[in-house]
């Protein structure tokens, strides 16, 4: 341990129940830098001022006692000192700062606590906060195990951290003045107290304020309570979860007024504000599952005593807590609020009274949810009410809802009447000039109206004072709810005229009319009507010849007819027989149709009456032609079309003779667009003839264009001449000191031309005139007027000389040398050679006395080699 000591100083040694004891005097300033292990049953401080640096960490293996000096914690950006107390933690004097204090065993202040920004950690298991002065926490986290129990009121400035441990103030109150919302944090942690005790917050913001409240006082419940100040002024709210029945603390759970069947006999909770004026939201959570279902929340009130639900109150489910709400509450005359069911009302509605044919209705309740019984009941959980089942008269309904002590019932008698029965008997339609009738209903001792009633109560109806067309008739019977009312139309129509107007003749082909009558709105018969509604009369379906049509319009006694013939003659039949596709030099011919004496028009028509038909008078291409011939007033026509085609010219262009190394040509004829054939035709539609293809000697050629009867065909004889072959035999490459010689090709009797020929009638080759390299030789031979040519190159190389350059004898203790030759770019070999590119001689590497060396240049059969022998002695 470092420490600075200022002034006199002593230290004493005490021996208590085996453990030391440390004494520090109030002469001196002890300044902690550095970890420090103090293992003493009790570390006592009597006067000294401690000081714990930024980075400090003082470890105490028993308990602390600051009776009298100063012992401060420090921390610097982030860097805290940390003071760790195996046991108790007791301050009689001034202690602080705004590092770490970690305790775990009880917290005892009895004096000046200045907490700074520091934590104070409580870390052991069961632990108290206690001293007879309360300490002003700056962020005070609980941690380790086991309760945390006050025995006097606690405050925090800063964040109080309940991780997962319980709280409990027991009848003193644990003050959070802190406003930010997020000033308690926890992760299962709770707050609990008993009567009298309570977790107090600050707020100055309209936000949601949580209080992490509940008990494991019997039966272990975490139930919060969320509180949202409606303005952002100063306030300070007090939260207890009171874990018990609420009689037991003198708010009996019995004094309920009647629309509150039961309160929460688990808990109930106390929330006072005690600073400020803010009206809040009071949010109270409740586990439904544990806890049952609940309507609201109820406030305790005195004279007299009991629980008074509050009105703007209610309940909705949530996971994992549902939610009792009170909006805007602003009375804290009593601090009790409890969880409420109200009783349900039963109080049915009343339908009024039903007709026995009435439908079905559901009847309702004040609250829904309950059961329905008695007659006309047909479904007791929506209290479906059916008149058709019920008894005419009364009938007695029942309601009951609500379960365990909060039941309630409610009846009503329900009177269902006979309905009447209004139907009228339909007596039909009517001439206006038919006799009156009395109508009939189910149900007599009605009433009737309508146009044409003159009796309304035998119901007398007169056609001839009724309206022609059609007329509404009203019968109503019975009396109060259940009156009943039926309609019927009568249709009173007037004399009707069906004459039909006369229509006719007509030709088969002739289009579709509509006939007409004097009195419309009947019905039309007989061949060719296609539509017995409109009357329409189609020649196409009718019969050739007279076609009886019949006419019948009215209803009832009101019914008229006629009838009329329509002639239908038959239209005659213009088909042309087609005479098939002319060339433009075929003979005129005479055109026929089906039936004869009509005329004839169209391009080349020369003779309307005969229907002559002369190709070199029509157009080339396509000629309509028609004809028109008429029969008992009936015309018919008919068309075809006549193509023409211009008479093709198949006469071939002679290309002459061609040699079988020839290109491939296209032939061509006077008339393109036929087809060609024969030996060497590679292509029968653009007549490519190709002599490679083709026959050596002479080859038929056939072209045939036009189509149907304008077809002309040609031919014609190509002869292919053989083309000679020049294929000249390689000799290979040369040295240019290598002799001369003549060259030959396949073909005999040609000329020979390039670089390095002297004879170009022998083809004679001389190395000794050609380039060094590539030198390009050409032969021509030409046999029947076809040439055919060939060439070839032939690579002249200078000759090499492998003349070695004698180095000498060598050491075998000499450095490499490379060996030179007349000719560079060989390759070297013997013993000693270590680089066959180089010729690099390695003495090291070759054998000591006479080592072969050789040396080999050129390529192809230009090739020279040398040899000499290098002697290397021992060094």
């Amino acid at each position: 341990m470092t420490a600075n000591l200022k002034n006199k100083h002593t230290f004493q040694k005490m021996e208590k129940t085996g453990a030391i004891s440390k004494i520090f005097t109030t002469f001196f300033v002890f300044i902690l830098f550095t970890t420090n292990l103090l293992h003493a049953q009790l570390f006592y401080n009597n006067g000294a001022e401690i000081d714990a640096k930024p980075g400090a960490l003082v470890f105490v293996d028993g308990s602390v006692q600051n009776q009298s000096g100063q012992i401060t914690v420090e921390e610097s950006a982030g860097t805290n000192a940390e003071f760790i107390i195996q046991n108790d933690f007791t301050n009689n004097d001034i202690a602080g700062g705004s590092g770490y204090y970690r305790v775990y065993g009880n917290w005892i202040n009895n004096s000046i606590f200045n907490a700074g920004s520091g934590t104070v950690f409580l870390q052991g298991a069961n632990q108290l906060l206690s001293g007879s002065v309360s300490t002003h926490f700056y962020n005070l986290t609980l941690d380790g195990s086991g309760l945390k129990t006050q025995t006097i009121d606690q405050y925090s400035t800063g964040i109080l951290d309940l991780k997962h441990l319980e709280l409990q103030t027991e009848t003193f109150i644990f003050f959070v003045e802190n406003v930010n919302t997020n000033a308690i944090i926890r992760t299962t942690g709770f707050v609990s107290s008993l009567n009298g005790g309570f977790l107090s917050r600050e707020t100055n913001s309209s936000s949601t304020y949580l209080f992490p409240v509940g008990s494991s006082l019997i039966t272990p419940r975490y139930r919060p309570v969320e509180i949202n100040p409606e303005n952002a002024t100063a306030n300070t709210y007090v939260v207890r979860m009171a874990n018990v029945l609420a009689t037991t603390e003198g708010y009996d759970v019995n004094a309920i007024p009647p629309k509150i069947c039961e309160v929460n006999p688990q808990f109930y909770h106390q929330i006072d504000r005690t600073a400020g004026t803010a009206a809040i939201d009071i949010s109270i959570f409740y586990d439904n599952a544990a806890d049952g279902n609940w309507d609201g929340l109820a406030n305790w009130t005195t004279l007299p005593d009991l629980w008074n639900l509050i009105l703007s109150s209610s309940t909705s489910a949530g996971t994992p807590f549902y939610e009792a709400t009170i909006p805007t509450w602003n009375n804290f005359s009593q601090i009790p609020y409890i969880l409420y069911k109200i009783m349900p009302d039963a109080t049915i509605t009343d339908p009024g009274e039903f007709c026995s044919s009435d439908a079905a209705i559901n009847l309702t309740a004040a609250t829904a949810g309950g059961t329905w019984s008695g007659t006309g009941i047909t479904d007791a959980v929506n209290g479906t009410f059916d008149p058709v089942t019920a008894t005419i008269g009364n009938n007695t309904i029942t309601y009951t809802v609500g379960t365990g002590s909060c039941i309630s019932t409610d009846n009503i008698t329900i009177t269902v009447n006979a309905t009447p029965d209004a139907t009228i008997t339909d007596p039909g339609d009517f001439c206006s000039t038919d006799a009156a009738i009395n109508l009939t209903a189910a149900t007599t001792g009605g009433t009737w109206s309508g146009t044409g009633i003159t009796d309304a109560v035998n119901g007398t109806f007169d056609p001839a004072a009724a309206t022609i067309g059609n007329n509404t008739i009203t019968y109503t019977v019975g009396t109060g709810s259940c009156i009943s009312t039926d309609n019927i139309t009568i249709l009173v129509s007037d004399n009707p005229d069906a004459t039909i107007t006369a229509a006719g003749p007509y030709c088969d082909n002739a289009a579709a009319i509509n006939l007409t009558a004097a009195t419309t709105g009947g019905t039309w018969s007989g061949t060719g009507i296609t539509n017995t509604t409109n009357g329409t009369f189609d020649p196409a379906a009718a019969s050739i010849g007279n076609n009886s049509i019949t006419y019948t319009v009215g209803t009832g006694s009101c019914i008229s007819t006629d009838n009329i013939t329509i002639t239908v003659n038959a239209t005659p039949d213009a088909t042309i027989t087609d005479p098939g596709d002319f060339c433009s030099t075929d003979a005129a011919i005479n055109l026929t149709a089906a039936t004869t004496g009509g005329t004839w028009s169209g391009t080349g028509i020369t003779d309307a009456v005969n229907g002559t038909f002369d190709p070199a008078a029509a157009n080339t291409g396509n000629n309509t032609i028609s004809y028109s011939v008429t029969s008992s007033g009936c015309t018919g026509t008919g068309s075809i079309v006549i193509e023409v085609f211009n008479t093709p010219n198949a006469t071939i262009t002679d290309p002459g003779n061609m040699c079988s190394g020839d290109a491939a040509i296209n032939l061509n004829a006077a008339t393109a667009g036929g087809t060609w054939s024969g030996t060497g035709i590679t292509n029968t539609s653009n007549g490519t003839f190709d002599p490679a293809a083709a026959n050596t000697g002479t080859n038929s050629i056939t072209y045939t264009v036009g189509t149907g009867s304008c077809i002309s065909t040609d031919n014609i004889t190509i002869t292919v001449n053989a083309t000679p072959d020049a294929t000249i035999t390689d000799p290979g490459d040369f040295c240019s000191t290598d002799a001369a010689i003549n060259l030959t090709a396949a073909t005999a009797g040609g000329t020979w031309s390039g670089t390095g020929i002297t004879n170009t009638t022998n083809g004679t080759f001389d190395p000794a005139t050609a380039n060094t390299g590539n030198n390009t030789i050409s032969y021509s031979v030409t046999n029947a007027g076809c040439t055919g040519t060939g060439s070839i190159v032939i690579e002249v190389f200078d000759t090499p000389d492998a003349t070695i350059t004698d180095p000498g004898n060598m050491c075998s203790g000499d450095a490499s040398i490379n060996l030179n030759a007349a000719t560079a770019g060989g390759t070297w070999s013997g013993t000693g050679i270590t680089n066959t590119t180089n010729g690099t001689f390695d003495p090291a590497a070759a054998n000591t006395g006479n080592n072969s060396i050789t040396y080999t240049v050129g390529t192809g059969s230009c090739i020279s080699t040398d040899n000499i022998t290098i002697t290397v002695n021992a060094t």
